[in-house]
């Protein structure tokens, strides 16, 4: 499953029909709760998840700017025997996609939440390509500070995330300099975004955990005016 994450329950359904009573599903979809929102549909023991550093950019219909190779990391959504993940995986290798498989695959997906909170929403707004975030002193503090609140809600529900996630975050930017993100694709072409998902969901979680997030907010106040104003004259 590819699909945008206000799309997921849907498609699940749709996906939960395809798979039968012992097909897998796998989402390498951005943000939170995709997982769970296809676990309505499906067997959790029975969904791969995961995240992908592959970028792209979407030129029009059937056409597609490959814009970045990276490692695409796989895990079963319930802790379970991992041999089908790695089946998966080696799938995936033949076809010449790098792909690791990991036990606790949430700590994967928090790791690449952290990369879009810092990048996403910024450059959708801005309408900047990922690179030119580095330029200016002033858009690399609002992705630092972004991230470190996201670190924060992490730390604070005991998960495991990378320390160097800021840092983490300006190398992708830099590695994929050429792409504009998925985020900012959504927005050139007036479609919903997954904010609710991405830095949305950073501001869900910290408020049911108490901690202030007023950049990831404030982000996410601006992205949710901007795409409801979509399509107007």
């Amino acid at each position: 499953m590819f699909v945008k994450s206000v799309h997921t329950f849907a498609a699940a359904k749709t996906a939960a029909t395809l798979a039968g009573e012992k097909g897998l599903v796998l989402t390498l979809q951005n943000g939170l709760g995709n997982a769970d929102q296809i676990a309505q549909n499906v067997d959790s023991r029975r969904i791969v998840a995961g995240t992908t550093a592959y970028g792209a950019t979407m030129l029009g219909p059937g056409k597609i700017r490959h814009a970045g190779i990276g490692l695409t990391t796989i895990g079963m959504w319930h802790y379970h025997d991992s041999h089908r993940a790695h089946d998966v995986a080696n799938l995936f290798a033949n076809a010449g996609i790098e792909t690791q498989v990991v036990a606790d695959v949430r700590r994967v997906i928090w790791d690449k939440l952290l990369i879009n909170v810092g990048i996403n929403a910024i450059t959708a707004l801005t309408r900047i390509k990922n690179g030119q975030l580095l330029d200016l002193t002033q858009s690399i503090w609002l992705s630092g500070a972004a991230v470190k609140e996201a670190m924060a809600v992490a730390v604070a529900q005991d998960l495991p995330i990378r320390q160097d996630a800021v840092e983490h975050v300006l190398a992708v930017a830099r590695a994929t300099s050429g792409n504009r993100s998925s985020m900012g694709q959504d927005v050139d072409n007036q479609r919903l975004t997954e904010i609710d998902a991405i830095n949305g969901a950073v501001v869900r979680e910290a408020k049911r955990l108490g901690i202030e997030v007023p950049v990831n907010r404030t982000l996410t106040a601006l992205i949710e005016t901007l795409q409801a104003h979509f399509n107007e004259k």
